[in-house]
């Protein structure tokens, strides 16, 4: 690849691989991949802060600036969305940490009910983190595996049931479950 500067149309063009490759030299590229990602960081951003704009942001940015600081430490083993997306969910819970400490005694005498019906906002943050990270295990399934999790956990249907309408053995469909959670706790490092 050359090392001369690219104008935004030649950077537009480049796949993201390319683009990482290049953003280790030149802070247009990394902008561009900023173009590309803004948007995805941010809207899973403002799922981890149920829906505040502008603290999601906030944050959006500061997981930009964080990835440009540290972007000599990405291995593209990692998918880039998925890792930006791990600096988000950081800083998030780093956030929601520094203004849980912050509260004056009286906004959290006053709100002591709240603070027991609700989960906490780092356990909000976490289950989002994992359903994304659920949601990106299960992309990964072929095509059978994918539709026996949906129909036995999103329907809620009987193995029996699947293996009926299915043409196979209940066994089979046993078994197609069971080495497709195996497959995905595998896929989530669990």
């Amino acid at each position: 690849m050359s090392h001369q500067r690219r104008t935004p149309k030649e950077l537009r063009r480049l796949s993201d691989t390319e683009l990482i490759c290049l953003a280790r030299r030149h802070r247009e590229a990394f902008g561009e991949l900023y173009r590309r990602y803004r948007a995805r960081v941010e809207a899973f951003v403002l799922r981890l802060t149920n829906g505040d704009k502008e603290l999601a942001r906030d944050i959006t940015q500061e997981t930009f600036l964080r990835a440009f600081r540290v972007f000599h430490r990405y291995r593209p083993k990692t998918d880039f969305l998925y890792w930006l997306f791990a600096i988000a969910r950081n800083l998030a819970v780093s956030r929601f940490r520094r203004v849980r400490r912050t509260v004056p005694l009286e906004e959290a005498l006053a709100h002591t009910h709240a603070l027991h019906t609700a989960a906490p906002p780092t356990l909000e943050v976490e289950r989002a983190w994992f359903l994304q990270r659920l949601a990106a295990a299960i992309r990964l399934l072929r095509p059978r595996e994918r539709a026996v999790v949906r129909e036995h956990y999103l329907y809620g249907k009987p193995l029996a049931r699947i293996a009926q309408e299915w043409g196979v053995s209940e066994n089979a469909v046993k078994l197609l479950l069971s080495r497709t959670r195996r497959k995905v706790r595998h896929l989530l490092n669990l």
